[in-house]
C-alpha cells in the first residue's frame, strides 16, 4: 500500500490541479437559448396523412400507404394496390398546408412509382386590408 502512495499522490494532484481550469473555462461562456432564426420552414415537419402525423417519426419504419412518399418512399413498394391521398391542415395565422400524393406499386412489391406535391400558404387572399373600427382604421393581415 505504501509503494502505491506516490502514484496516488500524483493522481490526486493532477485531478485537483485540473479542476480550477475546467471551472474557469465554463465561467466565461454565456448560453443564449432564444429561438431566433431556428424556426424557418417549420411547415416541413407537418407530414402527410393522419396516420403519419399521429405516429410522428416512428411512422417512417411502417409506412406502407401513399403517405410513404413523404416518410419513407421505399414503403410504397409494399402497397397492395394503387392509391391517392390528399390532406389539408389549417395552420397558425390563417395559413394552410396541403399535401397530395399518388403511388402505383408493381412487380409484386419490388417496384413502385409515385408523385407527391405539397403547398403552404395563406387560406384566402394575402395582403393588408383596412377595416373601420369606431373611427379608427386598423390594418389587418389576411
Amino acid at each position: 500500500m505504501i509503494e502505491n502512495l506516490p502514484k496516488r499522490l500524483v493522481l490526486l494532484a493532477a485531478l485537483l490541479g485540473g479542476l480550477p481550469v475546467g471551472l474557469a473555462a465554463q465561467a466565461g461562456t454565456t448560453q443564449d437559448n432564444t429561438p431566433y432564426g431556428t424556426t424557418s420552414a417549420e411547415f416541413l415537419l407537418l407530414g402527410a396523412g393522419a396516420r403519419g402525423a399521429a405516429l410522428g417519426s416512428a411512422y417512417a419504419s411502417i409506412a406502407n400507404d401513399v403517405s410513404a412518399l413523404y416518410y419513407n418512399p421505399a414503403g410504397t413498394a409494399l402497397m397492395t394496390r394503387p392509391g391517392i391521398l390528399v390532406g389539408t391542415y389549417d395552420y397558425v395565422a390563417d395559413t394552410r398546408y396541403s399535401w397530395g400524393g399518388f403511388a402505383l406499386p408493381f412487380s409484386g412489391g419490388a417496384r413502385a412509382v409515385g408523385l407527391q406535391i405539397g403547398t403552404f400558404g395563406f387560406r384566402g387572399p394575402a395582403g393588408l386590408h383596412y377595416r373601420a373600427t369606431g373611427g379608427y382604421r386598423v390594418g389587418v393581415l389576411g
